[in-house]
């Protein structure tokens, strides 16, 4: 393994890795059982023994079409939507970089899709992100309030003379009503994916409204739920930047100072299950921040929060895979392995990817 190619028949896996031809990608046939080992139905396994989706094949750069190319209906696509390569034409390396320069958010939903290495995709969407802000906080425009002064001639009408009696009419001017200044309000840059930011912190919190019942529905990978990126698909905290988290997220107790009290989330949790269409313990799953607040997610808007049944059968607690990579994620935030924006995307986009990648 290695971190580029060293000569003719090495590939390379989706997160980056390089291999020997000594070493190919474990790819189980069509009709064959799922070994226990795997996430689930649909994934192949690289020798350091990571897990990925077959939409996403090992990168042969030397031959016409990868390995073990799975057929129509079977978790792939028709081979004549993909190229000579055999990636998805989507994934091609034009068709990504016209979308990220045509139209950014698709460009970057391809993107993180495609087998581009991951210090690429980070770096590619903190930049298009810095560009967003920058564009939107150029182009506001600054309110103008222009004066139209008009100026009235005050007429006075000839006296008229009958008789000896003289009546004299005279017309006052009008009065000028000068249009108040309207002073537009600041713009906020939202993020570059569907992430929403949220009202942050309150002083008192109050019970906010969840989807319809029914409305919602969890995707699972192997035993590990994800939700519905319709009704959740994260909020983050106006608050905490990246360049405060040693005074906010990095600091000793913080987020106790922003949690909502239970006697709010409580009611939450039930309109949350209901949506979900959950119908298991409420004891041993979380009503859960998908962006947490340790990693700067919003506190109490519905947008960030789900209740998350637990991945561990025999548990007692609401304790869950994902807590442990919240934990590790904020490690890397705060020692400055990782930047506060990628921590939020990784764990809002598929928080199980983020585990195999940061926590396994």
């Amino acid at each position: 393994m290695s971190d580029t190619s060293r000569g003719p028949g090495w590939w390379q896996a989706p997160d980056g890795k390089w291999f020997s031809p000594q070493t190919p990608p474990f790819i189980p046939q069509e009709g064959s059982p799922t070994p226990p080992e795997s996430p689930g139905p649909g994934f192949w396994q690289a020798p350091d023994g990571l897990w990925f989706p077959l939409h996403q094949p090992p990168f042969h750069p030397a031959e016409a079409s990868p390995p073990a190319a799975p057929e129509i209906g079977q978790h792939g696509s028709d081979p004549a939507a993909t190229g000579s390569s055999g990636e998805p034409w989507y994934q091609r390396t034009w068709v990504v970089v016209a979308a990220l320069i045509l139209a950014f958010p698709v460009g970057l939903v391809l993107m993180w899709l495609s087998g581009w290495r991951m210090p690429t995709k980070i770096i590619v969407t903190s930049g298009v992100a810095i560009l967003a802000v920058v564009a939107l906080a150029t182009s506001s425009p600054s309110p103008k309030n222009t004066h139209s002064a008009r100026t009235e001639t005050s007429t006075t009408e000839p006296p008229t003379t009958t008789g000896s009696a003289t009546t004299t009419t005279t017309t006052e001017p009008p009065t000028t009503t000068v249009p108040p200044t309207t002073t537009l309000p600041p713009v906020t840059a939202p993020p570059a994916t569907g992430i929403r930011i949220g009202p942050g912190p309150q002083a008192s919190y109050i019970v906010q409204p969840q989807p319809a019942p029914g409305s919602c529905h969890y995707t699972y990978v192997g035993a590990d739920p994800l939700p519905d990126p319709h009704c959740t698909p994260g909020a983050i905290n106006p608050q905490v930047t990246q360049g405060n988290i040693g005074s906010t997220i990095c600091r000793s107790g913080y987020t106790t100072t922003i949690r909502p009290p239970e006697s709010v989330t409580g009611d939450e949790k039930v309109a949350s299950a209901a949506a979900y269409g959950y119908t298991g313990s409420l004891h041993t799953a979380e009503y859960d921040h998908l962006i947490s607040l340790e990693l700067g997610g919003d506190p109490n808007d519905p947008a960030n929060l789900w209740v998350e049944p637990n991945d561990r059968p025999s548990t007692t607690s609401t304790y869950n895979s994902k807590d442990s990579l919240e934990d590790k994620l904020k490690s890397l935030v705060c020692s400055g392995q990782i930047s506060l924006a990628t921590a939020q995307l990784a764990i809002a986009t598929n928080w199980v990817v983020a585990y195999q990648q940061y926590d396994s």
